[in-house]
């Protein structure tokens, strides 16, 4: 009776007690691995090459001062925050931010411009090749 009753009490104390769920990333870490990553910065040159190409077609200063106000950064990372926090925990984001603050992280971010376009290039190629590839197929 002693084991049932202990038992019992054991088995409801774990049953009642409060459950710990992972933490949801903070708005604050998220804003933060968006800056290290340069995710921020991408968001910049874009604008640079988007002005550059407006200042080519005729832009007027005033237009692309417009240009610039509509084209706020900040607010595109407002939006992707709830990506990150759906997607990653609090520790998650931590784990990676320790990661780009090291020096390994570092040279990823430096170097990932790089290799982004590299890869853009490269898949390009690829997918011309591939899509010869195919035409041929449906040709036969």
């Amino acid at each position: 009776m002693k084991k049932l009753l202990l038992s019992v009490c054991l088995g409801s104390s774990l049953m009642f007690s409060p459950v710990v769920f992972a933490q949801d990333a903070s708005v604050q870490s998220v804003k933060q691995l968006i800056t290290d990553t340069g995710a921020a910065d991408m968001g910049t040159m874009v604008l640079e090459q988007l002005i550059g190409q407006l200042k080519q077609m005729g832009a007027t200063d005033a237009q692309i001062a417009e240009v610039k106000k509509e084209f706020n950064v900040d607010q595109l990372i407002d939006l992707l925050v709830p990506v990150y926090q759906k997607e990653f925990t609090e520790a998650d984001v931590k784990a990676f931010l320790e990661f780009y603050q090291s020096p390994a992280g570092k040279k990823m971010i430096e170097k990932q411009p790089v290799i982004m376009q590299e890869s853009m290039m490269i898949g390009q190629q690829w997918g011309m090749g591939v899509a010869q590839k195919i035409q041929t197929i449906l040709e036969k």
